[in-house]
């Protein structure tokens, strides 16, 4: 099974299991400076020198984006096995890693509808500089639309560990949430290590062994709106190596 993940907090992944949808999130919330803040620049055309820059920025931050990561071979690792995403995005370990079934999330964006989705592409020089040549406020959209590529899936290079896969669909309501249905697509969570420890064997009593987040009311929660078919496993360190493991002790990977 290809996989997509996506690491949150434990009180999004509440939100997430119990609605089976994630956020749609707004570039100016990223933090990348080359999404967040685009400049943008219109050659002038002599009919038409006066068009408004601000009218290009507007059409282009009615794209939101759901970010999610990918197995990818730069770093020789998986893509739950990513520590820089376990500390930024799940809560320093403490949240939890959401894995999707690729092809099922695909075919869940595919009913969503008018959604662009593609790996991301991490280039040495990039910058927030955008270059149009727009000659009337009509061809904004179209434009916009014509290089997603470039507007949305480029990145700096320093953002590579993050071995990202994104969604992106335009809304008209700027101010409004939106939602993504994932459908049946999600298979497992895991929980990171120290905050998830379970016994390797049956020489100790699971109830000894078990964490306070296994007890937690939100984790609770997440297990009473979860399908029966999604399993959850822990990601821990090992002699000197890292294992990933269900919650019964039977060792995955």
């Amino acid at each position: 099974m290809e996989k997509l993940y996506h690491f949150t907090t434990l009180s999004n992944a509440e939100k997430i299991v119990e609605n089976n949808t994630l956020k749609f999130g707004r570039l100016k919330q990223m933090n990348d400076l080359c999404e967040n803040s685009k400049n943008i620049y219109n050659y002038l055309h002599p009919l038409h020198p006066n068009i408004n820059t601000d009218y290009i920025k507007t059409e282009i931050n009615k794209y939101r984006q759901i970010s999610l990561t990918e197995d990818k071979t730069v770093f020789g690792r998986k893509g739950f096995d990513l520590h820089q995403m376990w500390g930024k995005y799940a809560a320093d370990g403490r949240g939890v890693c959401l894995v999707f079934d690729k092809n099922k999330l695909i075919e869940a964006i595919e009913k969503e509808g008018e959604c662009n989705h593609r790996n991301v592409i991490y280039l040495e020089n990039f910058s927030p500089d955008v270059f149009t040549d727009i000659r009337r406020k009509k061809e904004i959209q179209k434009w916009v639309q014509d290089n997603a590529n470039q507007l949305f899936f480029i990145k700096r290079k320093e953002w590579e560990h993050e071995q990202e896969y994104r969604i992106v669909k335009r809304f008209e309501d700027y101010k409004k949430n939106y939602f993504f249905n994932f459908c049946d697509s999600l298979k497992y969570i895991i929980l990171a290590s120290t905050r998830a420890r379970v016994p390797y064997n049956n020489t100790k009593s699971a109830e000894k062994c078990e964490p306070p987040i296994l007890k937690s009311k939100k984790y609770e929660k997440i297990q009473q709106y979860l399908p029966h078919d999604v399993h959850i496993l822990v990601y821990e360190p090992y002699l000197g190596s890292y294992i990933l493991y269900n919650i019964t002790g039977n060792i995955i990977w």
